[in-house]
């Protein structure tokens, strides 16, 4: 229905195509709550995209009530780094085949801040090797793929994950300006082309648009195919 539309991210063991998502918006638009609607969102069997692998969370609020019932729902399967007891380099080797890694709004510490290499170093990893880290079984035969939810889509050091990412996700309502930046590079469209896209979202909180064939634009008011 109109104004009740919400993507579902398939369940493959073809790991050509990974699930990798940026969320991107400004403080309070609602980011870290669409990813837990994303995670709780099942089918008739009570499965998801990441049902059953080992999800990784890294954020700077570990208590964020937004992603409660996610945790709820995978339990023991969730796992949440204290960021204060990053001391040293993080490799693909040491998080679990077939992860499904978080960070949470984690990018947007301080450059001097020895952390934010740690993390962004482990995040463009995943970007570039992730779906050849494989469990054998369930979802995480797809590899590790990682959800970025940041402030600031267009930071140079993440050049590798935009370009990995098969979604984007963002918050018109709340960062329109930054949005449109953010589409017309990444769809080749012009601004008027731009604006237009995101008017027939209407008054729908999230725009995601999928990257890969076939490209395609939803929000909680429509879908459409973007040629």
């Amino acid at each position: 229905n109109k104004g009740d539309i919400f993507p579902w991210f398939e369940m493959d063991k073809d790991n050509h195509s990974p699930n990798n998502c940026c969320l991107i918006a400004s403080t309070s638009a609602g980011k870290t709550r669409w990813l837990n609607e994303l995670a709780t969102s099942v089918n008739s069997k009570g499965e998801n995209f990441i049902t059953n692998r080992p999800i990784v969370c890294f954020s700077c609020h570990p208590g964020d009530p937004s992603l409660k019932e996610a945790r709820a729902m995978h339990k023991r399967r969730w796992t949440d780094i204290d960021l204060n007891k990053i001391d040293q380099p993080i490799t693909l080797e040491m998080v679990e085949p077939g992860s499904y890694l978080i960070f949470d709004d984690c990018m947007n510490l301080p450059k001097h801040d020895p952390r934010t290499k740690v993390l962004y170093d482990l995040v463009n990893e995943v970007a570039v090797r992730g779906r050849h880290h494989r469990s054998k079984k369930g979802n995480g035969v797809r590899g590790c793929e990682f959800c970025l939810i940041t402030h600031y889509g267009s930071d140079k050091r993440l050049n590798m994950v935009r370009n990995a990412s098969k979604y984007w996700v963002l918050f018109p309502q709340a960062s329109r300006s930054q949005s449109v930046h953010i589409l017309r590079t990444r769809l080749h469209r012009t601004k008027k082309q731009v604006e237009k896209l995101l008017d027939r979202c209407g008054d729908s909180r999230f725009c995601l648009v999928r990257m890969h064939h076939p490209m395609m634009c939803i929000s909680s008011n429509h879908c459409e195919l973007v040629n």
